[in-house]
């Protein structure tokens, strides 16, 4: 996908993730940092594109900082519920918020879930998202890895795909549609659609 934007001259910018296995509030802080700088540099707000746990944190600096984004899309993202993974994906997340709890510095740990470290986050997930943002959430029913259900966010428009978790961010369909997506939150051109429909709700 980073080949793909920056073939379509995007100014590309990785967020600093942590892996994904941090401390939420911690994380969304240096993604909101990042993306303060991006903007910045580049004089206008950016579209974030955001995979799995991606997507809350992304969220949560929308709700925060609206102005530095044109647009949001996610991609197989558990926004309405922190933890809605695969049983076997859990039982290693609880194991790397022991190894926090223990002191292993840069692991996420219980407090994250539960504690004051991350309240600020967990209200951004059920926060009204900024009315005047596009933003776009895409799910999987084949998805093994996050609960497909947890993908739609009410704020969002929903469009369901056939791909795996990591499919997510690498079949040619897929990209098409978040290169649609750009166009339409860069110039308001609607977007095509390929696989899948626009959906504001799902069963």
């Amino acid at each position: 996908m980073r080949d793909l934007l920056r073939r379509l001259d995007c100014q590309v910018a990785i967020a600093p993730v942590r892996l994904g296995i941090g401390c939420g509030e911690m994380t969304a802080r240096m993604i909101e940092n990042a993306l303060a700088d991006l903007t910045e540099a580049e004089s206008a707000p950016a579209v974030v594109i955001a995979h799995s746990r991606g997507g809350q944190l992304a969220r949560s600096v929308a709700v925060r900082r609206p102005e530095l984004l044109r647009g949001l899309i996610t991609l197989g993202a558990p926004l309405t519920r922190m933890l809605a993974v695969h049983p076997l994906l859990l039982a290693q997340v609880a194991v790397l918020g022991i190894a926090g709890a223990l002191g292993v510095p840069g692991l996420l740990r219980p407090g994250c879930r539960w504690g004051a470290c991350c309240a600020g986050l967990r209200a951004d997930l059920t926060a009204p998202f900024p009315e005047s943002l596009p933003f776009l959430s895409m799910y999987s029913r084949d998805d093994r890895v996050v609960d497909w259900r947890s993908s739609c966010d009410p704020a969002a428009r929903h469009r369901e795909v056939p791909a795996s978790h990591g499919g997510l961010i690498w079949d040619p369909s897929i990209l098409a549609t978040v290169v649609d997506e750009l166009v339409h939150m860069v110039t308001g051109v609607s977007p095509a659609v390929h696989d899948g429909a626009d959906r504001r709700s799902a069963a």
